[in-house]
């Protein structure tokens, strides 16, 4: 059954090569539990799918079925990501898994199930949302908030972050392979206001230092907070700060286009970020219409200032007549004369 195969997928293939597999869990437990009608027109669990029962009809109507369900996120982007799972599944099922000759997503060569069209996101905070959004949190929201902003680190990432990985002398996080997506090591820089963040976060109710396994943006005794806490803690403090349409991993963007804005170099930002090349970051980055004018302010004023020196430079430095004119004798050989006449 889909099931099973599933169970097999994750167990092979997908926490073994993952660094975090929680999202991927989730989307699990939504496409085993969505109801499809069978041939007879009765619902079934489409874990209790046999393998052999999927087509490319059956997925399009997992798609439709998606889209109207209650649970799980009805919107185009939730049902791609569990189209995803699955063709990644149905793959890895014929090679290496040997379960199957034929993936449903295709027929022969030609794919059979298309996954929605999606608009690259481009939300980011407008003005007076930050501090909205801030005076809504509470304390631990705010320390996560405030965090995110200048690390431009993910949640998760966030999340799993412990006093191990804070190299004071260093002034700088480390965030190990084993919990970032692209299972890269990445250096996280400690901005002042970061250090202040992470000082105010250093002692236990008791007065005493986290020890090193305690979670940075845990409970007040260094445990860890489950996402769904932290989901429902930001959902709040969006309606509390009249903000809408925002996400929290929209603050890595957030973040990440203020770093362009300010004047920092695309392939630095591409390492901040930790992406592998630098087209995913240029579509990851929105910057607004008052950062590209910044930017271009930045511009001219370079320009302006090579401008300047030049001609500062030129009215210092005299020109080789005048150099040979000051250094030739008063009897006038061997000066220019000011006039040549014919």
């Amino acid at each position: 059954t889909l099931g099973q195969l599933m169970a097999v997928y994750f167990e092979r293939y997908v926490r073994v090569h993952r660094a975090r597999v929680s999202n991927e869990e989730s989307s699990r437990a939504v496409i085993l539990r969505t109801e499809l009608p069978t041939a007879d027109g009765t619902l079934r669990p489409f874990t209790d799918w046999p393998i052999t029962d999927i087509t490319a009809d059956s997925l399009e109507r997992f798609k439709e079925a998606r889209l109207v369900n209650k649970t799980g996120g009805r919107g185009r982007v939730a049902v791609n990501r569990n189209l995803m799972l699955l063709r990644s599944c149905f793959n890895w099922a014929i090679v290496p898994g040997g379960y199957l000759t034929a993936t449903p997503f295709k027929i022969g060569p030609v794919t059979a199930v298309h996954l929605f069209p999606e608009l690259p996101r481009e939300r980011r905070l407008e003005p007076g949302e930050a501090e909205r959004l801030l005076a809504a949190c509470g304390p631990d929201l705010r320390a996560l908030v405030e965090a995110a902003l200048e690390t431009v680190c993910r949640i998760g990432e966030l999340l799993s972050l412990q006093w191990r990985a804070v190299r004071w002398a260093q002034n700088e996080i480390i965030l190990p392979a084993t919990k970032t997506k692209a299972r890269r090591v990445r250096y996280v820089p400690i901005s002042p206001r970061l250090h202040a963040i992470l000082e105010m976060r250093r002692l236990d109710p008791d007065g005493q230092e986290h020890g090193p396994d305690a979670y940075v943006f845990g409970t007040g005794l260094g445990e860890p907070v489950a996402s769904k806490t932290i989901e429902d803690w930001w959902r709040k403090a969006c309606a509390r700060a009249t903000i809408t349409g925002l996400h929290f991993h929209d603050l890595r963007r957030e973040a990440a286009s203020r770093l362009l804005e300010g004047g920092v170099p695309e392939q630095y930002v591409q390492q901040i970020l930790g992406h592998a090349d630098l087209t995913t970051t240029s579509r990851y980055l929105a910057t607004t219409r008052k950062g590209l004018h910044m930017v271009m302010e930045r511009y001219q004023a370079r320009v302006q200032m090579r401008v300047n020196f030049s001609e500062t430079r030129g009215r210092q430095r005299p020109s080789m007549a005048e150099e040979h004119d000051r250094k030739a004798p008063e009897t006038g050989i061997g000066r220019l004369p000011a006039t040549v006449h014919s």
